[in-house]
């Protein structure tokens, strides 16, 4: 396992990352700090470890990519399979830095801010807000499939379902069913649901940043959006 440090993070390669980093002609550390980099320009991020391994659990077969933040002490494992459609070059100069933005995202709410959450509308807005991060840290990025808007009339649909079932627990088959698709809701719904009210809060707070609402409520940000009058 190669390690290494970067401002306050820790960072360990696993070794077919880096067999992967030789395959695809990139070198995965450089990719890593300098992605980092960026995300430090913009996030406070807290002094947390991230874990870059190969594998398939988790991981969104659209990209090849997947990632955990721990609820409770932040630590981040990022997962890549070397299946992805995208291809090992694409996946580790384009998604392994997204990736890394997202997650770090969360490991600031956890560590600095009301924390991921423990109900399903709690987590829609961390998930969305995280995406919000995203896109503005690398706004030249590709379409991020889980993140595009839902219709209209599919967006008021879900918006209503998640308003009824805001305070239920955020977890399991309930979790997956939101974020993954089952039991009548589509697939990747909490994730375009949270980037919408991201997105709209945003907009009508131009003064904040996406990385600063890592330390907002998700109540606030869901009444300072457009969504708290439908």
């Amino acid at each position: 396992m190669a390690a290494f440090n970067a401002g306050r993070l820790r960072i360990r390669l696993e070794p077919t990352v880096l067999v992967w980093g030789r395959q695809g002609h990139v070198d995965p550390k450089v990719i890593v700090r300098t992605a980092l980099t960026k995300i430090q320009d913009e996030l406070d991020t807290p002094p947390v470890e991230i874990t870059i391994q190969a594998g398939s659990f988790r991981v969104i077969p659209d990209v090849g990519i997947g990632g955990y933040t721990s609820p409770i002490t932040g630590e981040i494992q990022i997962t890549m399979d070397q299946r992805s459609p995208l291809g090992l070059r694409r996946l580790l100069t384009t998604w392994l830095p997204l990736a890394l933005a997202h997650e770090l995202h969360h490991a600031k709410r956890v560590l600095d801010g009301p924390g991921y959450g423990t109900t399903i509308m709690e987590a829609i807005v961390t998930e969305g807000s995280a995406e919000a991060f995203v896109r503005a840290t690398f706004p030249d990025a590709p379409s991020i499939p889980w993140v595009r808007p839902l219709d209209a009339t599919t967006q008021a649909r879900v918006w209503e379902r998640a308003q009824r079932e805001r305070d239920d627990r955020d977890v399991g088959e309930q979790h997956d069913s939101w974020f993954f698709g089952a039991k009548g809701l589509p697939r990747w719904a909490g994730y375009r649901l949270g980037y919408a009210i991201a997105r709209s809060y945003l907009e009508r707070h131009p003064a904040r940043s996406a990385a600063q609402i890592a330390t907002v409520t998700a109540n606030d940000i869901i009444s300072g959006s457009s969504f708290s009058a439908r």
